[in-house]
């Protein structure tokens, strides 16, 4: 199972030495003792930055040319090299901070590569390693798109894992939403409505101490935190509408 396991992302920094990318080369480590393979799509991080990550063993694209801020395209191209790390049997997106879900990985995939499942939401069992904004506004989030939708997942953590069946509704996403917070969130809505196979397995996610301190007692991360539950809002119960949503064929 080890050369089917990848975990693919996207990232860009500004300095080498922040807290977040700290935290991403702590996820390659823990990756690399996991023997998962790891792609990034690098959008102009720092020249040290990418040659420390390309040293521990990731798999390094430079980002397609596209409008900065956008974070579809990048995030397409790491789920399409990942399907080829894999022979096409998997993919799946990670942010790459989130270091301690590599331990998770074996075990949210396996029934995707045993055929019983297509797509993986992984939920997490406790928001309280969060930032004080993240543990206000992403329950109210998954509150929102239970609501709308009818379906009960946890949206608002942002690991997915799938097959190519599922994988398709994520590489023909055309960002129609904005591209910045819907690429991963829209494509799993449309996955769920047209009744593809979904599992929610529970995960003792911890969030990193790093990104937590930094943001604490942010102002900028508080109003981004709110800018992303508008837009997905927004987007979510567009979708809904589109999808017909709820609809008893989705929740049974």
């Amino acid at each position: 199972m080890k050369s089917e396991l990848v975990i693919t992302t996207s990232t860009f920094y500004s300095d080498a030495d922040c807290p977040r990318a700290r935290c991403a080369v702590k996820m390659i480590e823990n990756a690399n003792e996991l023997g998962i393979s790891i792609v990034i799509v690098e959008g102009g991080s720092p020249k040290e930055f990418r040659e420390e990550i390309s040293d521990l063993g990731a798999i390094v694209l430079d980002e397609v040319p596209h409008a900065r801020g956008v974070m579809g395209p990048g995030r397409r191209q790491a789920i399409a090299k990942g399907f080829e790390v894999t022979g096409g049997k998997i993919s799946g997106y990670v942010e790459i901070e989130k270091y301690c879900m590599p331990m998770f990985v074996e075990e949210l995939v396996r029934p995707i590569l045993l055929g019983k499942v297509d797509i993986c939401v992984p939920r997490r069992l406790s928001l309280e390693t969060y930032p004080t904004a993240q543990r206000y506004a992403e329950p109210l989030g998954n509150l929102h798109f239970l609501q709308a939708t009818g379906l009960d997942f946890d949206m608002w953590f942002g690991p997915r894992f799938f097959n190519q069946t599922a994988g398709k509704y994520f590489l023909e996403y055309d960002d129609e939403y904005g591209g910045s917070w819907d690429p991963t969130h829209i494509p799993t809505l449309r996955c769920a409505a047209a009744g593809l196979r979904v599992a929610t397995p529970m995960v003792p996610y911890v969030h990193p101490q790093e990104q937590t301190d930094e943001e604490e007692n942010s102002a900028v991360f508080t109003f981004k935190r709110a800018a992303q539950l508008s837009n997905l809002m927004a987007a979510t119960e567009k979708e809904a509408k589109r999808l017909g949503l709820p609809r008893a064929a989705v929740l049974t």
